[in-house]
């Protein structure tokens, strides 16, 4: 995900880790299940190619809320 023009928050390489996770979605610290949901449905809200987002954000949102959702 290192293409240019897309903001270094967004990226990450290889598999997902908690610090990246937690970075991708804004948090310092491992959230409760339903601030996670919350912040997903943002992020995905404002990020999804549908409405005019990023296709490699909005899969980086997802992969980070599928890990941290473990």
């Amino acid at each position: 995900m290192d293409a240019p023009g897309v903001d270094p928050r967004w990226a990450f390489t290889g598999r997902m880790d908690s610090k990246t996770a937690l970075r991708i979605m804004g948090f310092s610290v491992w959230p409760v299940q339903k601030a996670l949901q919350a912040r997903w449905r943002e992020l995905v809200y404002l990020h999804h190619p549908d409405r005019g987002g990023d296709a490699r954000v909005c899969a980086a949102i997802n992969v980070a809320y599928g890990y941290l959702r473990k």
